[in-house]
């Protein structure tokens, strides 16, 4: 029976909710101790061009590693959530959190080639104008399903994915974008309402404001996350996985197979 998006986003939560709590988490550890992205790079004096300022020294080379490392880290995982939803939505499967981590294998380097060529080209398109930005990253949402599917078929190359997922989601980008913008309204109504309550409440500074962070980080990811599935099991059912996955692919050469014996 196919699952709803429900039925996956019931399954996945678990998963989802860790997986937001740390990434809330562990930005918040990294600017009490000192090595947030202050530490190597702040805004610009000049206010009409807010061009970043470098810094320099060991606690900035420290601060800068730990976020490249995290950066990539968040990037797999991210991969390894979208696969664990077109896995449930394509074939029924039953998620477990440490599926989370299947792109830390051993084509690991692969995939971060993917991941840092996909977030390069989404600068890139937003520089230029910003409806391309918005038509890739449409177009790269279920990326982390392509990239496992290539693995496993043996399908090599750092850009095949991003060709695949950008053809494959020809004729669903109104589809994708309809189902994101009701999150990004919905994300921006509950962001202005907590803001306005904590400068209301005055809780602008301190750990209540740490915790306020982390709580609407995980809030914004469950939130994104329902039209993320929603958009994968939708992907499935209109059959846009099938010429990069097509399931009954083994059992028809088996039938040819026995045919010509």
């Amino acid at each position: 029976m196919k699952k709803t998006t429900m039925d996956i986003y019931k399954a996945m939560f678990p998963s989802l909710l860790i997986y937001l709590f740390i990434v809330a988490g562990f930005s918040q550890i990294f600017d009490m101790m000192g090595l947030g992205t202050d530490a190597f790079m702040t805004p610009g004096a000049n206010p009409a061009m807010p061009m970043p300022e470098f810094h320099f020294g060991t606690m900035a080379g420290v601060s800068l590693l730990v976020h490249i490392i995290y950066f990539i880290a968040v990037g797999l995982v991210g991969y390894g959530l979208i696969l664990m939803i077109y896995r449930m939505a394509r074939y029924g499967t039953d998620p477990e959190f440490v599926d989370a981590f299947y792109f830390f294998n051993a084509k690991a380097g692969s995939t971060i080639g993917t991941y840092i060529i996909q977030k390069i080209l989404t600068v890139v398109f937003f520089l230029l104008l910003v409806v391309p930005g918005i038509i890739f990253s449409l177009a790269m949402v279920p990326l982390g399903a392509v990239i496992g599917i290539d693995g496993i078929r043996g399908r090599e190359g750092v850009f095949t994915p991003i060709k695949e997922s950008w053809q494959m989601t020809k004729g669903h980008k109104g589809m994708i974008f309809g189902r994101m913008a009701i999150v990004v309204i919905i994300v921006l109504v509950f962001s202005g309402g907590i803001g306005v309550a904590a400068a209301t409440s005055g809780m602008t500074q301190g750990a209540l404001m740490k915790v306020l962070n982390v709580v609407s980080t995980v809030l914004f990811g469950l939130i994104s996350y329902v039209a993320v599935v929603d958009i994968i099991r939708e992907l499935v059912a209109r059959g846009a996985f099938d010429e990069i996955d097509p399931i009954y692919e083994e059992i028809e050469d088996e039938e040819i197979q026995g045919e010509v014996l």
